[in-house]
């Protein structure tokens, strides 16, 4: 998993510019891709936005425009109203979604424990920081971590969204 984000901020910052330069930059991230995941990868960068999608075309990661919640993204977890989706990771072992909101930190933390809660997710730990804040919660063999921080550049609130399958015990 790390090493894709580090393919993901690679491809980011070589792939803005020129065509050429994102052609390369393409085809360098497919290559590592490719080897990291044993399966053809297609990627595609257009200005600030990046996707690269499996030998199915089903999207794998998205940033940018081409950011999308993936329809197999669960119903049961909570997207906050009115947030705009900045990347959005739709792979085999879990889900990752990254959304922008222009709420509070508090208002949104307060958000989510109630529509999660509501939606049948137990909370596991929960820490509260003031312009950051972390909450844990799991439901039928699954755990969803919800980070939230204030973002310095909009004075928003960044919501990151990590879903994956707990181990069998």
């Amino acid at each position: 998993m790390r090493s894709l984000l580090v393919c993901l901020v690679l491809v980011s910052v070589i792939g803005c510019g020129k065509k050429s330069q994102e052609k390369m930059a393409e085809k360098m991230a497919e290559k590592m891709l490719e080897a990291q995941l044993g399966q053809d990868i297609s990627v595609n960068i257009s200005g600030d936005s990046v996707s690269m999608k499996d030998k199915d075309g089903k999207a794998l990661i998205a940033t940018g425009k081409a950011a999308v919640i993936p329809a197999s993204f669960p119903k049961d977890i909570h997207i906050y109203a009115g947030s705009t989706v900045e990347v959005a990771m739709d792979m085999p072992t879990g889900k990752m979604i990254t959304i922008l909101s222009k709420d509070a930190v508090p208002m949104v933390l307060a958000t989510y424990k109630k529509e999660m809660s509501s939606q049948g997710w137990i909370e596991k730990t929960s820490m509260d920081m003031g312009e950051q804040a972390v909450l844990s919660l799991e439901k039928s063999g699954r755990m969803v971590n919800v980070t939230i921080a204030k973002d310095e550049e909009t004075g928003g609130t960044r919501i990151m969204l990590v879903l994956v399958k707990q181990p069998a015990k």
